[in-house]
């Protein structure tokens, strides 16, 4: 004799926002690749800073292992369509456009190499928010809330 359990929680489809989503729009991946290929061009850039100072530290090291996993992370949340981790990583691109103009003058003098991949890096994931924050992007993420 079969019962039903007073105590069951309901039964819900926590997919359906994603089916009700759509596919991502071509615009959305575009800014995904440039978020790829910006956490790609960091490596330069940290071997490029690493050139100019007394070597890698362990510390150092760690430290850039965390960040370079939260933004694997943030990415692939993103290309998920988690409307959060578009906003996380808006406010790390936030934050990075003014520790790398507050230290602009400075990196010049030290190497103009690891200014211009700063500033690349700064273009493309300056191109990558506007792509997700606009158009396709916006009304794609606005349908998975």
């Amino acid at each position: 004799m079969p019962s039903e359990n007073p105590y069951r929680p309901p039964d819900s489809d926590v997919n359906v926002a994603a089916q009700q989503r759509g596919p991502r729009p071509p615009q959305v991946t575009r800014a995904v690749w440039l978020l790829w290929a910006s956490i790609a061009l960091g490596i330069p850039i940290l071997g490029v800073q690493e050139s100019q100072g007394d070597g890698l530290s362990m510390g150092t090291l760690v430290f850039v292992l965390v960040f370079v996993g939260i933004g694997v992370w943030l990415v692939q949340q993103i290309s998920k369509g988690t409307n959060w981790a578009r906003h996380v990583y808006c406010g790390l691109f936030m934050l990075s456009v003014i520790l790398v103009f507050a230290d602009a003058t400075e990196m010049m003098q030290r190497s103009v190499i690891e200014f211009v991949l700063n500033m690349l890096n700064l273009g493309l994931d300056g191109l990558a928010m506007l792509w997700l924050y606009t158009g396709a992007g916006v009304s794609w993420f606005k349908r998975s809330e």
